[in-house]
């Protein structure tokens, strides 16, 4: 889940909200008897206060495979469809089938270090999603890491020519259970 808020306030003005942002969601795998296909459901939740769509709520479902390489790499890609309901920014309800896919590549360096790169592209005959992240994961304990990590993200409104982009960097802490 993320959330971002931030506020800004201009000398001798009261302040105000610059952004406000929440993406939640969950994706859950089950994986077929030789472990190496899985299917999945994901429910996700996107509020923009200054984005295209004002709020979605999306269910997506697909199939998946995972690929293990040596030295703890592991490489999974997906496919899926799915359905979302919206709010555009000015007022008007959307809903459309979506097309999704994703690609992640998961590295255990060592016993104290994890990296992850994940793709994902989310489409509907509105709008489209692209996301790359990349992090990095040091542990502190068995249960407590500090996690770095840099997220791209574009979306593209099909209505207009403009797109919107935004880059994060973030270091937070990270419980593993």
């Amino acid at each position: 889940m993320e959330f971002d808020r931030e506020y800004i306030q201009a000398p001798g003005q009261s302040s105000s909200i610059s952004t406000d942002k929440i993406d939640a969601h969950v994706k859950r795998k089950l994986f077929a008897t030789g472990k190496d296909y899985y299917a999945y459901l994901s429910p996700r939740f996107r509020h923009d206060r200054f984005g295209y769509f004002e709020n979605s709520l999306a269910l997506r479902v697909g199939a998946g495979r995972r690929f293990a390489f040596e030295r703890g790499v592991l490489v999974s890609l997906d496919l899926g469809t799915g359905y979302r309901e919206a709010r555009k920014f000015n007022g008007d309800r959307v809903t459309e089938s979506l097309m999704s896919a994703s690609a992640s590549l998961d590295w255990k360096i060592t016993e104290m270090a994890h990296f992850k790169f994940l793709f994902t592209h989310e489409q509907g005959a509105i709008e489209r999603y692209r996301t790359f992240e990349l992090s990095l994961k040091n542990k502190l304990s068995s249960i407590l890491g500090l996690k770095y990590r840099i997220t791209y993200t574009r979306d593209y409104p099909f209505s207009s020519l403009g797109h919107a982009g935004e880059v994060v960097a973030d270091i937070g802490l990270s419980y593993s259970f």
